[in-house]
């Protein structure tokens, strides 16, 4: 309950900055626990020297406005006190897989029927 998002546009700056800073340097540590695939996928743009996909122009316009629809919606929720995470067991949706389902006849309070 204390795992928090961090921000895209700020990973992809740091991550610049830091790699800017190691530049000569053989062996690179990335720190933190977890380290999120972002930063792993924008640690190998640049060593590789590719292309960062979040700038594509076919898929820049959709990227934003995908994270300025979450920004919003976060944002919103925040002011109407909805809380992200909520204490305690919940209710298992439709999209369970089959192959995960309980044996029959076992109690299952948290499933949805």
């Amino acid at each position: 309950h204390t795992a928090t998002a961090g921000d895209i546009y700020s990973k992809m700056v740091t991550v610049g900055l830091k790699l800017r800073k190691l530049k000569n340097i053989d062996v690179l540590r990335i720190e933190g626990c977890p380290v999120s695939v972002a930063e792993q996928v924008l640690v190998l743009i640049k060593l590789g020297h590719l292309k960062n996909p979040y700038f594509d122009p076919k898929m820049a316009a959709g990227f934003t406005l995908s994270y300025l629809s979450w920004r919003t919606r976060t944002a919103i929720a925040r002011i109407l006190g909805t809380p992200y995470q909520k204490p305690g067991a919940v209710e298992r949706g439709e999209a369970r897989p089959t192959q995960n389902l309980p044996p029959e006849g076992a109690v299952t309070p948290l499933e949805v029927h």
